[in-house]
């Protein structure tokens, strides 16, 4: 189950990222060195000091901003239900 929110899920979120970045005609190779950097980080840190980003900082404005931002439903709840998550587990 580890394995699966690791890798399986994680790579669905760049299925997503891709599809987003699709739609301004952006290549998803743009984000590389940010994904590299972030498990580059995990050799020397845990997930959680690791974790960054709206959620982390409870930037709802933001959050918000995202959310209104994107134009399919399922991606809008995966956005809200991972950001309530981080939110949570940050507390």
């Amino acid at each position: 189950i580890a394995a699966v929110f690791a890798c399986n899920f994680t790579n669905h979120m760049f299925v997503i990222a891709d599809t987003i970045l699709a739609k301004s005609d952006i290549d998803f190779k743009l984000l590389l060195p940010l994904i590299n950097q972030t498990v580059k980080k995990l050799n020397k840190k845990t997930p959680s000091e690791v974790q960054t980003g709206p959620a982390r900082r409870k930037d709802k404005k933001i959050i918000e901003s995202h959310i209104n931002n994107l134009s399919d439903k399922n991606t809008k709840e995966i956005y809200k239900l991972i950001s309530d998550s981080i939110m949570r587990n940050n507390d």
